[in-house]
């Protein structure tokens, strides 16, 4: 089907239209941009999955829903995702009405989304940062006999077992692990 079909009349986008005027306090230049975005995120979606583009296809109808509802649930601030700054940050055009079906889920709600990914960088970054400590007495190179050496504990093995600590010289680059 050519993409001249999809855009005849059609009842799924003009409940949502409706949708949009009742719930919504935007301007209809403002809702018919927002869902013509969505339309045609829908379009390229399923381009993406190679999902015929009829409205007689149900994976793409369940594509523009899907994403109609995400957009409708973020813009409506007494939904359970409870956006509150998304719709003022539209009518103050941060950003036009059809780039909100484009946006990730991190740029529709960053003050949601901060927090989670500050903790995901930081758990990231402890998971990989070598500790350095100088064992002068306990541990020593094989190779070159220097106390500068770096460590990192690792639980290789299951649960119930200890963990085995990896060993790095600073000085000769010599590797071993107990």
């Amino acid at each position: 089907m050519s993409i001249e079909y999809l855009n005849n009349k059609n009842e799924i986008r003009d409940k949502f239209l409706n949708l949009l005027r009742t719930k919504l306090d935007l301007e209809e230049i403002e809702i018919k941009d927002l869902e013509i975005g969505i339309f045609n995120a829908s379009i390229d979606y399923a381009r993406s999955l190679n999902i015929q583009l009829s409205w007689n296809s149900q994976a793409f109808v369940d594509t523009y829903n899907n994403i109609s509802r995400s957009i409708y649930s973020n813009l409506n601030k007494d939904t359970y995702i409870k956006n509150t700054n998304l719709l003022s940050r539209l009518k103050s055009k941060d950003f036009l009405p059809h780039e909100l079906a484009y946006m990730s889920k991190e740029e529709l709600f960053p003050e949601r989304w901060e927090d989670i990914i500050k903790r995901q960088k930081l758990r990231f970054k402890e998971a990989y940062e070598i500790k350095q400590v100088s064992m002068t007495d306990l541990i020593k190179c094989g190779k070159c006999k220097n106390n500068k050496i770096s460590y990192q504990e690792l639980q290789t093995r299951s649960g119930d077992e200890s963990m085995t600590i990896f060993f790095t010289c600073i000085v000769c680059g010599h590797k071993w692990r107990t």
